[in-house]
């Protein structure tokens, strides 16, 4: 009776020739997919933080990195979401980016709701499909004259939808 006998190191030259083969094909296909100049233009601005290792090293604190990735924009944005009665029911409505051009408010930005995200509260801007469902907004009245406001009335907020949606791209 003949019995089948497995010889693996025959084979073992041939599985590690075909992961490094792949290995080396994905790390090229990463490596020509960043040199796309509008993904890398992504990863310098979003994936790769803007400071060092060495750096981040001796600010240890979340909030302290938070700040100092984010800047002025994010200590605004905490320190107005901390005056909220109830952040986690809260969505706030932003305002376009161009709506703060028209204002002449050159020292804040609008960040995005992912980026909004770390203060502990949701936002959305007038072109989301949530944006109904906004119960704050992000008010701004002038340069340095920002504030958060709840919005009582629907009426309110379909006329801020209104006129923010058309400035979104």
């Amino acid at each position: 009776m003949p019995v089948f006998i497995f010889n693996f190191e025959s084979y073992l030259p041939d599985m590690i020739y075909t992961k490094i083969n792949l290995f080396l094909t994905a790390a090229l296909a990463i490596i020509l997919y960043f040199t796309v100049p509008l993904n890398n233009t992504w990863l310098y601005e979003k994936a790769i933080d803007h400071f060092s290792f060495l750096q981040q090293a001796k600010v240890l604190d979340i909030e302290d990195r938070r700040a100092f990735r984010f800047g002025n924009t994010y200590v605004m944005y905490k320190d107005m979401v901390s005056k909220i009665r109830k952040p986690e029911e809260a969505i706030i409505l932003f305002p376009p980016a161009e709506y703060l051009d028209r204002v002449h408010e050159v020292e804040f930005t609008i960040p995005e709701p992912a980026v909004f995200y770390y203060t502990g509260v949701r936002s959305v801007w007038a072109n989301s499909p949530d944006a109904r469902r906004a119960n704050y907004e992000v008010q701004i009245n002038g340069p340095g004259k920002i504030a958060i406001r709840w919005i009582s009335h629907q009426r309110h907020l379909d006329s801020l939808i209104s006129v923010y949606k058309p400035m979104l791209h």
